[in-house]
Formats: structure tokens, sequence, C-alpha cells
């Protein structure tokens, strides 16, 4: 009769244990400690590697240097079918394996490593020793993130150059109620090489880590958690079911005990 009893508070202890609670799916909770390295915060700047692709404009009065790079610098429109007009892209600069952009009698210039700024304004000294008077705007043309796992899966626009992990969850979907919210990993490509973090969105610890800002690029990847076999029961039918299942495990379970007497 005692091991019957064990039995059955260990099948009882398994269920409650895998239910989900709101200690597993709040976000910014003061309880979860994490202490992340703040001064990483410090630098969140993207850093321009190989394969991006780098949207350049011109602006100058000098209309040599309009005709030299009309490429750069005249947006030419079209008529669409419905009759609106249609502006087109600037010209693409890819960023090379060599880590170079190339540009009409300007060479291979070097950007990578560098921020959007830095780039900028490489770009533009290089732009000025044919005329002083022009400036440089430059962006970044593959400003995507990425979206996997316990998540709505999707690739979606930066709508700005920085925003924070819990606007682009607001961008990309709500996490499933079973999604690991105690490791949330992005991937991230450097010039370095490839960085997986991996990070606890519950902790309020979040606001001053290097995990707070996403990057152009980053994936972010929300794993299922483990213990969701009974935890999914989100419905009346649901809990009849889990009853039914608990049931017959309990009878298989006191079966085994009478056979084995």
């Amino acid at each position: 009769m005692k091991i019957k009893l064990l039995l059955l508070l260990s099948v009882i202890v398994c269920v409650f244990a895998s239910c989900v609670t709101p200690k597993d799916t709040n976000f910014l909770q003061e309880s979860v400690q994490k202490d992340y390295d703040s001064n990483a915060t410090l630098d969140v700047d993207y850093r321009i590697i190989p394969g991006d692709r780098l949207v350049l404009t011109i602006y100058t009065l000098d209309e040599d240097m309009r005709t030299l790079f009309s490429m750069y610098t005249n947006r030419a429109s079209t008529t669409g079918a419905g009759g609106g007009e249609n502006t087109l892209q600037p010209n693409v600069l890819n960023v090379y394996s060599d880590g170079t952009v190339k540009i009409p009698y300007l060479d291979k210039i070097k950007v990578e490593g560098l921020n959007l700024l830095e780039a900028k304004n490489v770009i533009e000294s290089r732009f000025q020793e044919f005329s002083p008077n022009l400036t440089v705007e430059l962006t970044l043309g593959n400003r995507y993130f990425s979206m996997l796992g316990a998540i709505s899966e999707t690739r979606i626009a930066l709508p700005a150059p920085r925003i924070n992990i819990f606007q682009a969850l607001a961008l990309g979907g709500v996490i499933d109620p079973f999604g690991d919210r105690r490791k949330v990993n992005i991937i991230r490509q450097t010039p370095d090489g490839t960085e997986v973090k991996t990070f606890d969105l519950r902790s309020a610890d979040i606001v001053n880590s290097e995990y707070y800002y996403i990057q152009p690029n980053d994936v972010i990847y929300v794993q299922e958690l483990s213990r969701t076999f009974f935890g999914r029961i989100t419905s009346f039918t649901g809990l009849l079911g889990g009853l039914g299942l608990l049931t017959s495990t309990v009878g298989f379970v006191i079966l085994i005990v009478n056979l084995t007497k």
C-alpha cells in the first residue's frame, strides 16, 4: 500500500511540476537576479561585416560632381500602374569578402568593422578629395532581424537604427506560453565571427545589459520548455483529457504493482 501511495504521489508531483506559472512567463522580475555586465552596453553600434549592403546618397551643388556621380545623386522616378510615382532606391554598395566597397573613381574603401557613422566619414572624406562642397548619407540596406522557435517565425525590418528586445518581441509576436524565457538566444554576426548570446528574459537586470538592444541581422531564438506535456492543458476538454491520462497512468501503475506482488 505504501508503494502505491508513493507512486501516486510521484505522478501527482510530476503533473504539478510541469505546469507553467507566472514565474516562468513574466518579464522584468526583480526577484530574478542575473548581474549582467552593465559596461557592455556602452558600445551597441552595429559594426559593418562582409555581405552587408550599404545605401549611399551624396548631396552637392557642384554640377560636375552631380554628373560624375549621378548614380548616387539622382533618385530616378517611374510611374506605377496606378499612376502614382515610385521613387527608386539610391545605389547600393556591396561589402565584399575583403571588407571593402567599390566606388567608381574612388577605388576600394575599407569599411569592415566600422559603424555607420565612421564608414560615412571615411567615404565622405574620399569624395571631398574631388569636391569639398559635398556631403554623404549612408544607411544599412539589410536592416532586418529574424525570430525562430517558440514565437512567430518571421523576418522583420527594423523600424529604427536601434530597438530593444521588448520592442522586437512586440513587432514579432507574442512568445508562446511554453517558450523558455530563461534561455533566450541571440545569434549575432560580428566582424570577429558568429556569437551566440544567451540571456534570461524574465530578469529586470536585462535593461542594463548588452542583451537589451538588438542589432541588424540578429536572430532571436526561443526554445520550448522541457516540461510542457501537462502544462499545455489550456481548455476544459484538455483538462478532461489530462485527467483521463492521469487516471490511466495511475491504473497502469497499480496493475504493475499487483502483478509484481
